[in-house]
């Protein structure tokens, strides 16, 4: 049996210089591309920065004016003090004028037991010397009468009143408050009463 044996040594590839030209060619290349991207990099992140103050900026120019539109609607929706006192005013003559036309639809002729006809037709019933009325309210909202007037004695009050309850007008009347006072010569007094349930204002 044949063997064959290589007694040459073997052939060692020599060792890469780093600093050889293609190499250093080769680094050049790497550090470029690599400079090249980090300053593209950066220059986004830049703009991007700098679209963002943009955009920031245009906003706050734009602030003054969308706050001033703002304001401005804000006081167009708000209602003007003029319109609200011509409401009220509106409001309050309405209202008299319900208050009169209930008065007036009570002393139409034709409505017994009504308006101020039978209390000025019970004032003429009990009609007593030395007594005189001078005022005469009827508040028929409040269904509330007074009367006032002058007597020339005291004493004669107290029976002017006791003949007006006995009228069918003040029948149902109650005396909330009475005075009377001491003038010069005569005496001055003054009543004021409600009607009862089943007065003269029912209907």
């Amino acid at each position: 049996m044949k063997q064959q044996i290589n007694l040459y040594t073997p052939k060692v590839s020599a060792a890469r210089d780093i600093w050889s030209l293609p190499s250093v060619i080769l680094m050049v290349v790497l550090i470029t591309l690599v400079a090249a991207f980090a300053s593209w990099g950066f220059t986004q992140y830049a703009d991007s920065r700098v679209s963002r103050l943009q955009a920031l900026q245009d906003k706050n120019t734009a602030l003054p004016s969308q706050i001033a539109l703002l304001e401005k609607q804000r006081k167009e929706l708000r209602p003007d003090p003029a319109i609200l006192q011509e409401q009220d005013r509106i409001r309050q003559l309405i209202a008299e004028k319900q208050e009169l036309s209930a008065m007036l639809s009570q002393m139409q002729p034709g409505v017994s037991g009504r308006g101020f006809s039978p209390y000025m037709y019970g004032l003429a019933q009990v009609s007593r010397s030395g007594v005189w009325i001078t005022d005469f309210d009827l508040h028929l909202a409040q269904s509330q009468v007074e009367l006032t007037g002058i007597a020339r004695t005291a004493s004669d009050v107290p029976l002017l009143l006791r003949d007006l309850g006995e009228t069918d007008a003040y029948r149902a009347i109650r005396i909330a408050d009475f005075s009377i006072a001491k003038e010069s010569k005569d005496h001055k007094f003054k009543v004021m009463g409600f009607v009862t349930t089943g007065g003269i204002n029912e209907p």
